[in-house]
């Protein structure tokens, strides 16, 4: 057995505990924990856990990672666009609001962020110089802020105030209690979203993704609610997003029958606790998330199923791994899937093979055990192509459930 390690651990040590092993079985236990990571960690346990962060990191969109950087630099406020601002300001230089907020702006550096009350007084002046860095962006009773491509690092949301954003990084977004906002966010990346009671009225989030949520008690959202395609971490990252906030936001959507957004935060809450889990709860786990985000992506379930079914369809066209059970009981068009040349891949026609192909895929994948009919059709013709297609079947076999499943979890009425 070789000794291989992570870090700078000495084979040497490893090479003198299974002496040891030799030498006396009962001190085999403590011999066995020197060959250990660094930490102390099994290596088993390190290289599981280390495939685990890759396939998560695969999982994880490549946005989320660059706004992660941004959320994490330090961002410089040079200016604060406000009435009170103004009134200091225009003692030295009277001008208008536009004069004075354009005049500052151009002190601002292009990495330098503003703070901004949006109400009546700036508003016209705010979307005009259509600013691009906010640090606290303010949006007054009842008025509507709509951006694209922006940066924000936190919004405060007063009492019936509506937010539209594109293509923005937001690192808080905060309503005040009882205010009942609006928010509709598109393709955008959140890192604290806050629910307070009654704190939005109507709430929609397509793609993008939300970094932690932070929820208080009441009702959270009063009106309608719509999450499509929104990325939460899988796992804790500076010790986000908080579990506990996870379910009581997952409760209160199952509770108001909202299963689309439920099915987001409680994806998100099983794949953080997995690593608590036994290896057998974990591997199944990681199976459902990857199959069909625990129900929520029946889109990546059947994109599965057709990628293992072409693939069943190009191995057996190139290798002509399937052949008739029984040509001499082979009737109709079952006589045209029946090789007589000596070539068994050129002696059929490309449409022959195809169809030997699906045929084959529906018999794997449908009836790997022979419960819709006892005689196959098709069988293989060596030993050496069982495991590969048969490996093939069980993860279409998979993909069909897991189809299946979150088709039911969509429609189903509670």
């Amino acid at each position: 057995m070789a000794c291989r390690f992570v870090g700078q651990k000495q084979d040497h040590e490893c090479y003198e505990a299974h002496r040891s092993i030799k030498r006396n079985s009962d001190r085999s236990s403590t011999a066995l924990k020197l060959c250990s990571s660094r930490s102390g960690e099994p290596v088993f346990q390190h290289y599981r856990t280390k495939l685990a962060t890759k396939v998560d990191s695969w999982l994880a969109p490549p946005e989320f990672e660059r706004f992660l950087a941004w959320q994490r630099a330090d961002k410089q406020v040079h200016l604060e666009i406000s009435e009170r601002a103004y009134e200091k300001g225009k003692s030295t230089a009277p001008r208008s609001r536009y004069e004075w907020a354009h005049r500052e702006l151009g002190r601002v550096p292009e990495t330098g962020y503003v703070n901004v009350g949006y109400r009546q007084d700036f508003a016209e002046v705010i979307d005009q110089l259509a600013i691009k860095r906010f640090g606290r962006l303010t949006v007054d009773a009842s008025r509507t802020f709509q951006r694209e491509s922006c940066q924000i690092e936190e919004v405060d949301l007063r009492a019936n105030s509506r937010l539209h954003l594109t293509n923005c990084y937001i690192g808080t977004i905060q309503p005040q209690a009882t205010v009942e906002a609006t928010i509709h966010l598109t393709n955008c990346w959140v890192g604290v979203l806050k629910f307070e009671n009654k704190g939005y009225r109507h709430l929609t989030i397509k793609s993008g993704g939300i970094h932690d949520v932070q929820a208080g008690d009441g009702i959270l959202v009063t009106g309608d609610t719509l999450i499509q395609g929104t990325w939460i971490p899988r796992k804790q990252i500076d010790n986000k997003p908080s579990l506990h906030a996870l379910r009581k936001v997952r409760t209160f959507f199952s509770k108001e029958n909202h299963s689309l957004a439920a099915g987001y935060f409680h994806a998100a809450e099983l794949a953080i606790e997995r690593p608590n889990e036994s290896c057998t709860n974990q591997a199944v786990s990681r199976i459902y998330d990857i199959g069909c985000s625990y129900g929520n992506s029946p889109n990546r379930a059947l994109l599965c199923f057709l990628i293992v079914l072409g693939a069943i369809v190009l191995l057996d066209a190139l290798l002509s791994a399937a052949v008739l059970a029984d040509p001499s009981q082979a009737v109709g068009w079952q006589k045209s899937l029946h090789c007589i040349g000596a070539d068994p891949v050129s002696c059929l026609g490309f449409g022959e093979r195809i169809l030997k192909g699906l045929l084959l895929a529906g018999q794997l994948i449908l009836n790997p055990l022979g419960v819709f009919g006892g005689k196959s059709l098709l069988v293989l013709r060596d030993t050496s192509l069982l495991i590969p297609f048969h490996t093939l079947g069980l993860i279409g076999l998979l993909s069909v459930a897991m189809f299946f499943i979150s088709i039911r979890r969509r429609f189903k009425l509670d």
